[in-house]
């Protein structure tokens, strides 16, 4: 996701999250200049946050009305850490449950079967595949989800450093997370990971270790 640090930039996603609007537009309800209104929508063009269609209600020259993306609509503020914590918290409440009802997954087998999806789409490239293979599948896979993983070979046993915990503030709060990511180590190298160190346990990083 694209982080908006410029606070013109800002103003002016803001104002096309309320409606699609002119350079023009931009410009008066700023109070700037169109050309540098221009130059900040070239910047949000680039990073592929805003976008414009043709409009021909006038005589003369089109006008281009510029609207956000998808990613515009992304780099909005968001809350998904805290509908995650809701979910988690539901999930380990049976008495939320209404009486009578059949008991779903609880935390532990809903992530464990989360990381059962995404390590799926690298099974083909794991079959039959020496370890250096497997370590660097996981290198990249961990690397697509944001662990800043950094892994150790010795001996045909591996050490993950997963410097970086997309859930942190969640997962400080229930240690039930962290069968994510050591589901998702033991799935890719085929030997059950255990966890040395956690940020949960007052450590700086995660760290697992998978060996025969």
């Amino acid at each position: 996701m694209v982080t908006l640090v410029d606070g013109t930039r800002e103003a002016i996603v803001a104002l096309l999250q309320q409606s699609p609007a002119t350079i023009e537009e931009l410009a008066q309800e700023l109070g700037m200049a169109a050309a540098s209104v221009r130059r900040h929508l070239d910047i949000l063009q680039r990073d592929r946050l805003v976008a414009y269609h043709v409009v021909r209600n006038k005589p003369g020259r089109p006008q281009h009305s510029f609207y956000l993306t998808e990613e515009g609509m992304e780099a909005l503020p968001k809350r998904y850490q805290n509908l995650l914590h809701w979910v988690l918290q539901a999930l380990g409440s049976p008495e939320n449950s209404p009486a009578g009802a059949h008991p779903g997954p609880n935390v532990e087998e809903l992530l464990s079967s989360i990381a059962d999806r995404i390590v799926e789409p690298y099974q083909e490239r794991l079959q039959g595949e020496p370890l250096a293979e497997r370590v660097a599948v996981l290198q990249e896979l961990l690397s697509e989800h944001q662990f800043a993983p950094a892994l150790e070979e010795e001996g045909g046993a591996v050490r993950a450093h997963l410097m970086n915990c997309p859930f942190r503030s969640i997962a400080m709060e229930n240690a039930a997370v962290c069968v994510l990511d050591q589901r998702i180590v033991s799935l890719v190298l085929g030997v059950e990971a255990t966890d040395e160190e956690r940020i949960n346990r007052s450590h700086h990083h995660c760290i697992y270790l998978a060996q025969p």
